[in-house]
């Protein structure tokens, strides 16, 4: 179970890496809750959240 968690956060950290590149963000830290994740973006004050539904990803910003 732990190497399907590994691989796991391996591919959602990946598109999250693709995701901050494409909105150019840079982040200061990130939370992995449930199927969620939550990078933040301190100097640019934004929160890019990443979910997985039914196994679709879906991203949201979130201006501070």
């Amino acid at each position: 179970m732990k190497n399907r968690n590994s691989k796991f956060n391996k591919v959602k950290y990946s598109l999250l890496s693709k995701l901050g590149s494409m909105f150019n963000l840079s982040f200061s830290s990130h939370e992995l809750l449930d199927e969620k994740i939550f990078s933040v973006d301190g100097i640019k004050r934004k929160i890019l959240v990443v979910e997985e539904n039914n196994g679709l990803n879906s991203s949201y910003i979130i201006l501070l």
